[in-house]
């Protein structure tokens, strides 16, 4: 004798109202996962942007260099004016 399976998501649908109802929602609930897919693809362009990571190589590594070297010269000018 088969056992019968009466544990399912939808067996709280009786009428066609009810179906109406569970059809829309999930037809909203396709939209908003969507939704938050194309936001998260949105989101992971943006910070891995060419420009981002530019400015960002730029903040990381290239203006300390700057500031270094600039630093390095005001004080050997300092030294030199003693």
């Amino acid at each position: 004798m088969m056992k019968t399976n009466n544990d399912h998501p939808y067996n709280s649908i009786t009428s066609f109202e009810d179906f109406r109802f569970e059809k829309e929602r999930l037809i909203l609930k396709g939209k908003l996962i969507e939704a938050r897919i194309n936001m998260e693809i949105i989101l992971l362009r943006q910070f891995f942007s060419v420009s981002n990571l530019v400015m960002s190589f730029t903040r990381e590594f290239i203006l300390p260099k700057i500031t270094g070297i600039l630093e390095d010269l005001l004080a050997r000018r300092n030294n030199n004016k003693d």
